[in-house]
């Protein structure tokens, strides 16, 4: 039996690293061969597509609809807006492709004749995929016909109530009209959720750190992080407006600690939809207030189900859980998120700070790339004074605020700092008490040689263990040369481990560095 498709076996050796022979063993014992020559074709193919999408033809920034083109769209009764309330499923869907969109064909009735490097847009009548809004992030994945077609989706957009999927096409052809099923990348939601519930716990723990007068400014949440922007009420903005001084340690710890505490009980993260005028009546309720919501609106609550809250919307009880206005997606459970840790905490505004932070497996990351630091700053607190240990230091500093910055946690970060600080002042500290020392040792050699019957002696060669540093051992042989109105010649030599510097007296002539 030959493989038509012998890419598919290539793309295991690609992926794996499987030798070749390999591959063409494993195909051979399963009674396959390789069409070598049809992949090599289907690899220039793609390289040449991937050419022209890198320099632009089918164009690198996303497709968007135009004022213009939403127009159309809301003319043509063919084309009804998106039934996008599948997005908190879990599932793929079945679609109908209801319009196809390009930059060369606008509106068309097909893919066929648009180039396999131009992006394309797709309008179906119902999308299990979210539209990037409220600061989360769009999904990816795939649209597909069985054996027919496959269309790679790589940015989602709404438009008044119309999603587009835009992406490329990377085999057959759609046209307007198909039955197609709809599947979003799990693996990248997933994180995205985590971090969404996330954001609403850091909101819960800022104000009660912070108080009420806590409020949200912005946000994003991505595969990769999330980003947290908020202001205080006026007593703190106040404060940070002149002083811009940052959060202390001793706060964000504490913010942290009310995140593991929230995460570790494992609350279910309830959401429905309520009446804009109930809503807004909860006790303790989160929400942006710039921002324009629908009626009903989606509510999040992470602890207690809605009915119960919607049953007494004034117990004050529910201002100890995190409940806000939100139409994005979230974990069934906190304790999916495993961790949170903030990353950053910085200013961006007069009385707005932004917070960086992450869940999940990227929070056990940032905590175990903190871990290795600590183990390293450990073995050079424990080494014996030395100018090596002051140099290890500088080197822990350096990568500390350079290198860690924005992947480890601030506060391990921020203690970091002040245990290198430590051991550099007890360092500089005790590396001029010996500076003293060995000054005192120079003077002392060099005047008592010259002492008696050394007074006879035209000069001194001697080799001292002292810190091997020009300026150190020329002011002290200067000094103790005074003595003798430089009438005498002295060689000192000193060195450690790693160098060694030895300076020269002549008399009449100022001292010299030999090297």
């Amino acid at each position: 039996m030959k493989v038509v498709d012998g890419a598919f076996v290539w793309r295991l050796y690609d992926t794996y690293g499987f030798p070749t022979d390999l591959t063409r063993l494993m195909a051979q014992e399963n009674g396959l061969t390789i069409d070598e020559e049809g992949f090599d074709k289907a690899q220039a193919e793609a390289r040449e597509i991937s050419k022209r999408r890198k320099e632009g033809k089918g164009g690198e920034e996303v497709l968007k609809l135009d004022i213009h083109e939403r127009g159309i769209l809301e003319q043509d009764t063919s084309v009804p807006k998106t039934d996008d309330s599948f997005k908190f499923n879990l599932e793929p869907i079945s679609a109908e492709i209801k319009a196809i969109f390009s930059k060369s064909t606008s509106f068309t009735k097909s893919t066929e004749g648009i180039d396999d490097s131009e992006q394309i847009g797709i309008i179906l009548d119902k999308t299990n995929f979210y539209a990037e809004q409220g600061g989360q992030e769009y999904d990816t994945g795939r649209i597909t016909i069985d054996g027919q077609a496959d269309f790679e989706v790589n940015n989602v957009q709404a438009y008044k109530g119309y999603v587009m999927h835009t992406g490329y096409l990377t085999s057959g052809n759609l046209k307007v009209g198909d039955k197609v099923i709809a599947t979003y990348d799990e693996l990248r939601r997933w994180p995205i959720k985590n971090n969404h519930t996330g954001t609403h716990i850091l909101n819960f723990a800022l104000r009660e750190v912070f108080g009420t007068g806590v409020d949200q400014r912005g946000s994003l949440v991505a595969a990769e992080k999330l980003r947290f922007d908020f202001s205080y009420g006026v007593c703190h903005i106040f404060i940070f407006a002149n002083n811009q001084q940052p959060c202390k340690d001793e706060e964000l710890a504490r913010v942290e600690d009310i995140c593991s505490e929230y995460i570790s009980r494992n609350c279910k993260v309830y959401a429905e939809d309520v009446p804009l005028n109930i809503a807004e009546t909860i006790r303790g309720v989160r929400k942006i207030f710039e921002e324009k919501y629908p009626n009903p609106v989606r509510v999040v609550s992470v602890g207690i189900p809605l009915p119960e809250i919607l049953a007494d919307v004034n117990n004050e009880k529910w201002v100890k859980i995190s409940i806000e206005f939100c139409g994005g997606t979230h974990v069934a459970k906190t304790g999916d998120i495993k961790e949170l840790v903030i990353l950053t905490e910085e200013s961006i505004a007069k009385g707005v700070r932004r917070i960086f932070a992450v869940t999940g497996s990227d929070a056990e990351e940032a905590c175990r790339l903190a871990n290795d630091f600590d183990a390293k700053l450990k073995k050079v607190e424990r080494l014996p004074f030395s100018l090596e240990k002051l140099t290890y230091a500088q080197s822990l500093k350096a990568e500390n605020d350079k290198e860690l910055k924005g992947l480890i946690p601030a506060v391990r970060r921020s203690e970091f700092a002040s245990r290198i600080k430590a051991v550099e002042t007890e360092g500089q500290k005790m590396a001029k008490e010996k500076a003293k020392a060995d000054e005192k040792l120079i003077i002392s050699t060099i005047t008592d040689y010259f002492q008696g019957e050394g007074e006879k002696k035209p000069g001194l060669v001697a080799l001292l263990n002292v810190t091997p540093d020009p300026k150190l051992l020329t002011n002290a042989i200067t000094t103790a040369m005074k003595k003798w109105q430089r009438k005498k010649s002295v060689y000192i030599i000193a060195a450690d481990h790693s160098k060694v510097v030895h300076v020269c007296y002549v008399p009449n002539v100022s001292p010299f560095l030999c090297t």
